[in-house]
């Protein structure tokens, strides 16, 4: 996992971007909103948002400053996981 904070001033722009993994944006400060593909949603300070691999993400803020935290997954399953990703007893992990 690839963890980065994002702080944008009280009108920029992050993006467009596409991933081919899926993410979790943590909002931590502040608000804006958030494009994803077709769909534009609002984002505020304790919302989180699942980002799925290749879709283009746009994060933007109008007014209001804005950090969060962005985590990326090693692989664009690991969001569909159960339990955060944690691995049966017996399998081990890929090298």
């Amino acid at each position: 996992m690839r963890i980065t904070e994002i702080a944008l001033s009280e009108t920029a722009l992050f993006g467009p971007l596409r991933s081919p993994v899926d993410a979790l944006l943590i909002v931590i400060e502040g608000g804006g909103w958030l494009a994803l593909g077709d769909e534009r949603q609002r984002v505020a300070s304790g919302e989180a948002v699942a980002l799925p691999a290749n879709l283009e993400r746009l994060l933007a803020t109008d007014g209001v400053a804005l950090r969060a935290l962005l985590a990326e997954f090693s692989s664009p399953t690991e969001l569909e996981q159960p339990h955060g990703g944690e691995r049966d007893a017996d399998e081990q992990p890929a090298d």
